[in-house]
Formats: C-alpha cells, structure tokens, sequence
C-alpha cells in the first residue's frame, strides 16, 4: 500500500464514529450526496510535497512528504446550517487533534485551514465545510541510485542540556573510505 494511502485511511479510521457522520466517513473525492445520509465525511489527498533537500541526507535515502489532506464535510442545508457546521467542525477536529500521528502512520499533523460554505444544488440547499490538514510522514525510497554503504555519519549533541550556546555543543564525524 502507498504510504499516501495508508495515511488516508488512518484518518478516516480516527473520524469513525467520533462525529454526527458516524460510519459515513468515506476515503475518496466521490460522494452519492443524492442518496447518502447526512452528515458524511469525505477523506482525500489534493496536493503531496517532498522536501528533496532534507530527504538526500538520510540512508537508506528515505522521502520526507508532506500531504494536504482534505476532508470534506457535508450537513443538510437550512436555517441552522451555520451551527450544524460549527458542531460538525468541533467533532472532527476533536478525532483530529487525539492522536496527531494516527497510530504512527505519520510524524505529525496540524490543521493548517478551514473553509465554509452552502452549495445550492436546485432542489437541496447543503453545508459544506472543508478542512486541510497538513500531515508529514516518512517513506522508504528504493527507486534509482541508493547508496550501497555508509560513506559519512555526523552527530552534534548540547553538551549543556537546554544550553543554546555553540560553544557547549559537541561534534563528532566518521568517515568511511569506501571499498575499492
């Protein structure tokens, strides 16, 4: 499974139950809004970054990604859609903030926005809330040029712990001559 799909259902499977929705949290974009019960939740990935810098300087080269995960909300559209909106937000980033690394699936998450809107669909009027949450995770790369061995290990430690000065910091480095 894709790392990006296992975070994905990790999230999903943090808003079951924890919300009106209750087992109407759905990982994909696609919704049957016609005939679906609401509140529902959709669960999806729009937008996935790799810090390439960062992710060079481990071995076995290893991706440092950053996903925008968007999670849609639905409730039925009235008078107090607003407040249905409102409630609907504070359930879900509730299951949201319990567990920020979704049994360990990845580093950390953060909710970085949210949207509100009514769409109007002719015959029905309905809440919309969209909520992005920034998750970083770490996976394996195994594709194209990985280093057979160790060439160079470097480690700086605060000799003074809590101390920022440079000069209570220590620094070791080992290299290793590589096999001929």
């Amino acid at each position: 499974m894709h790392p990006r799909a296992a975070v994905r259902q990790a999230i999903v499977a943090a808003l079951v139950s924890k919300t009106a929705a209750g087992a109407r949290v759905f990982p994909t974009r696609v919704l049957p809004l016609r005939t679906l019960e609401l509140p529902a939740l959709a669960v999806f990935i729009r937008l996935e970054e790799v810090d390439v810098e960062g992710s060079q300087n481990t071995a076995p080269l290893e991706l440092d990604r950053t996903a925008d995960v968007t999670i849609e909300g639905y409730v039925q559209g009235n008078e107090g859609v607003d407040d249905a909106l409102d409630a609907l937000s504070e359930e879900v980033e509730a299951a949201l903030r319990a567990d920020i690394t979704f049994g360990g699936t990845a580093a950390r998450s953060l909710l970085a926005r949210t949207e509100l809107e009514v769409v109007d669909e002719g015959d029905k009027l309905r809440g919309l809330a969209q909520w992005t949450l920034r998750v970083q995770y770490f996976s394996a790369w195994t594709g194209g040029e990985a280093p057979d061995s160790l060439e160079r290990a470097g480690a700086t430690w605060d000799v003074a712990a809590g101390d920022q000065h440079a000069d209570d910091r220590a620094q070791d480095v080992a290299e290793v001559e590589p096999p001929t």
